[in-house]
């Protein structure tokens, strides 16, 4: 990945910056050069957490599965600063706390304690982490408000160490609270107390001067990257960002000079933001208004730009905004279940794409599991996220075929003992998210057990003991690798994956009258079911993968369906033309009309594939024809035509996208073969065959599922 000019420009300003600040406040110096934000998580109010994978480039995060932390409710969650661990703190009443191995290549969390109860805690109201991961503090957002301190094991798991510390006298009600970066001092903002409580790390005890006098109604409070300054964010009357020096001796706090810093043009603001290069400190509120401050390293006072005050280009109530390591991306929380995200201009206001994109678009944006997302957490790295597109698998009635991918070119090599399960006739194929297992569906009308399958080199090798199942039609994968879905004689039943051995459990089925194929929301939320009885949508429980109540989207017959990357809408095919559906938090399904028509004379719709930017959409004819649309960013339902490519001549094709959108595979029912395309031309406006193909794979080929390996 190129070195970014902002990111080079930080090294000229670190070098000039940090022999000043360590001679002023005696030396805690942050890394020279931040690294790159590789995944992100948020805590959604239906209790659990969803991970994304960060493009550094677009800002666009691509959902990457989600874990249960504990019943529906709001929740903080926190990150080890190397982000080994991961931490989600359920707030309020009756607090648990859910701790997590974090994998560094695929982002995946793997429960260590899930829901321990807080016993000493009456009302959770923030979670803060030693950076050296021996302690994690919670604090008591009650009247008569505390800290309490728990050791760290390895696995991250808390237990309690000491007594509780007070935050005050009299009514404090705490709700915000910061650790120093070298472990040694702790700050929690008491809101009805209108002050600032310090105290030494572990045995909590106060700071000599502690508590120091803040403005009222303190909402927010950060520590900057270098551990220089303590910011107080105070709503009023009067709106303000107090400034706190840290005497890196004794951890006490001195006002800097001309602090408070009146945020004149900013009503109540709710949330602080540092930037990770300490350039800015941004504060902002509900209605969408954000106040950019510069920061001066060397004295800690904040002085505003010549764009003090700026409105989100986005509508909505922000909750909450996190600034990626590298200063360039700001991810903002956003009320009704959404993350936009935002490229940090030179002078510190939040902007969409340049023109000619509308002024009201954000650079990019992803739904969330629920309506109250959490902040965003970001781990760090030196390296982007790659979902390398690896081996591709195609059912038939010949088997399982499956094909190496040439790295670069997309050329398909035959793997070794390819077709797998020769002599079974096979009608559905799909890949676990993380490229580990392969399950598949028979074309019986007779109870037939279903494939599955490990990957190894590419080759499958069956795993013992699969459930069976009569004249399934499909079978997916959900976005977690947790559950498998399967279409089957007017039945959806859902089985549970083991996470190591990827064996199927005992399914749970429910009746969906006419279903015939299924789509998944990327974020794991709910399954789309069409056939000849229309289009519904369906929960299922992230904890247990039952389905719940099948909710219609549309009565009328459904041939196709894709859901966005981002989740916030669907596409679906009926006869000729293709129809938006948009998706809302957590899960609701409304179809909104903007039908579009492909061109006359090829059939019906087939199938429909989005790429992983949400940018196209490729919709397949019976006439074997492939359409390329481009989206609309800000009226999704608007479809372009770009262009076609044609497969097979009246033939229905089977669409199939890869995680990367490098490639885009074709399976004509007309003879049997297997098309690989590069997505190219002005927009992605052609489809380049990759040579080679077409390559027969046998008689109704399945669409293609491919097998990512993560680096």
């Amino acid at each position: 990945m190129r070195l970014s000019l902002s990111r080079v420009l930080f090294l000229l300003l670190a070098a000039a910056l940090v022999p000043a600040c360590a001679g002023s406040h005696g030396g805690f110096i942050a890394p020279s050069l931040p690294p790159l934000a590789r995944f992100a998580y948020v805590a959604n109010s239906d209790g659990t957490l969803s991970g994304y994978d960060v493009d550094t480039q677009s800002g666009q995060l691509s959902t990457a599965g989600y874990s249960v932390v504990a019943p529906p409710t709001p929740h903080r969650i926190a990150l080890a600063p190397g982000g080994q661990l991961a931490w989600a703190l359920r707030t309020g009443a009756s607090p648990v706390i859910s701790s997590y191995l974090v994998d560094p290549v695929t982002g995946a969390l793997t429960s260590s304690s899930v829901a321990a109860p807080l016993a000493t805690i009456g009302s959770a109201s923030a979670l803060g982490i030693d950076p050296g991961l021996n302690f994690a503090y919670v604090v008591d957002g009650s009247a008569a408000g505390f800290v309490q301190a728990y050791t760290l094991s390895g696995t991250g798991v808390l237990t309690p160490f000491g007594l509780h510390a007070s935050t005050g006298l009299g009514t404090t009600s705490p709700v915000a609270i910061a650790v120093h970066p070298s472990g040694s001092f702790i700050y929690v903002a008491n809101q009805a107390a209108g002050n600032v409580a310090g105290f030494l790390g572990a045995a909590l005890a106060p700071l000599a001067l502690s508590p120091y006098i803040a403005g009222s109604v303190p909402v927010d409070l950060r520590i900057d990257p270098q551990g220089l300054y303590v910011f107080v964010l105070c709503q009023g009357p009067q709106p303000a960002v107090w400034v706190y020096s840290i005497n890196s001796s004794t951890g006490d706090l001195s006002n800097v000079g001309n602090s408070p810093f009146v945020l004149s043009s900013i009503a109540a603001p709710t949330y602080l933001s540092i930037d990770p290069l300490s350039r800015f400190v941004w504060a902002g509120n509900a209605s969408g208004r954000v106040s950019a401050l510069s920061l001066n390293v060397a004295t800690g006072t904040l002085s505003a730009g010549p764009t003090i005050s700026f409105a989100l280009p986005v509508a909505g109530t922000p909750l909450a905004m996190t600034v990626d390591p590298s200063g360039q991306l700001a991810f903002v929380s956003m009320a009704g279940g959404s993350v936009q995200s935002f490229a940090v201009s030179a002078d510190g206001t939040l902007t969409g794409p340049p023109p000619p994109a509308p002024a009201t678009l954000a650079l990019a944006s992803v739904r969330t599991r629920g309506s109250t997302p959490s902040a965003v957490a970001l781990v760090q790295s030196t390296a982007p996220v790659l979902r390398t597109p690896t081996y591709s698998y195609v059912a038939s009635g010949s088997g399982i075929s499956g094909f190496g991918i040439t790295t670069g070119t997309g050329v398909l090599v035959p793997l070794g003992g390819s077709p797998f399960a020769a002599g079974t006739a096979y009608g559905s194929v799909t890949v676990d998210p993380y490229g580990r297992f392969v399950y598949a569906t028979t074309t019986s009308g007779a109870s037939t057990p279903l494939g599955q399958f490990g990957i190894s080199g590419g080759t499958l090798v069956p795993i013992a003991s699969p459930p069976s199942i009569a004249s399934a039609t499909q079978i997916l994968a959900d976005p977690s690798g947790r559950y498998v879905f399967v279409a089957s004689s007017g039945t959806v039943t859902s089985y549970p994956a083991d996470p190591v051995t990827g064996a199927l459990g005992v399914g749970s089925g429910v009746g969906v009258p006419g279903v015939q194929f299924l789509a998944i929301d990327p974020l794991g939320s709910f399954v789309l079911e069409g056939g000849t009885g229309g289009l519904a949508a369906q929960q299922f429980d992230a904890a247990t993968g039952a389905l719940g109540t099948s909710t219609p989207v549309v009565g009328t017959a459904v041939s196709a369906a894709a859901v966005s990357p981002t989740g916030q809408g669907a596409y679906y095919g009926s006869g000729t033309a293709i129809n938006f559906a948009t998706v809302t938090s957590p899960a609701t399904v409304t179809a909104s009309g903007g039908t579009t028509t492909i061109p006359p004379g090829n059939g019906n719709v087939a199938s429909l594939a989005l790429d992983p930017t949400g940018n196209l959409l490729y919709a397949a004819a019976t006439g074997g024809q492939i359409f390329i649309y481009s989206i609309n960013p800000t009226a999704p339902a608007t479809l372009t035509l770009l262009g076609a490519a044609t497969t097979s001549p009246g033939a229905a094709i089977a669409l199939g996208t890869d995680p990367s959108g490098m490639f885009l595979y074709a399976s004509s029912a007309g003879n049997g073969s297997l098309w690989s395309y590069v997505p190219g031309g002005f927009g992605g406006s052609q489809l380049l065959t990759v040579p080679g193909t077409p390559i027969v794979v046998g008689t109704s080929p399945s669409a293609a599922a491919v097998a990512p390996v993560l680096q």
